[in-house]
């Protein structure tokens, strides 16, 4: 079974900003979509298919986009710890 991390994607100011869904904590920016996203998936070492990427059309409006990227190599992504 293919499995798909769920990324958020808004614009404030001209800015960019990445997260994973339900890790807003966890972001990464650029100038562009594209480059947030990539810095993003960049930054926790997993291996994933950026030619896959599907863009959640019915959850995209003005300034905000939703991805799905298929993962290649499973990787948890890391949960602060509050001990």
């Amino acid at each position: 079974m293919r499995m798909f991390v769920h990324v958020i994607c808004e614009e404030r100011d001209g800015h960019w900003s990445a997260w994973f869904s339900g890790r807003p904590e966890l972001a990464s920016g650029g100038l562009w979509p594209s480059q947030a996203i990539q810095r993003l998936l960049d930054g926790f070492g997993g291996q994933y298919s950026s030619e896959e990427i599907v863009a959640l059309d019915s959850r995209t409006r003005d300034g905000h986009l939703e991805f799905l990227v298929p993962e290649v190599f499973r990787l948890k992504i890391p949960t602060p710890s509050v001990n």
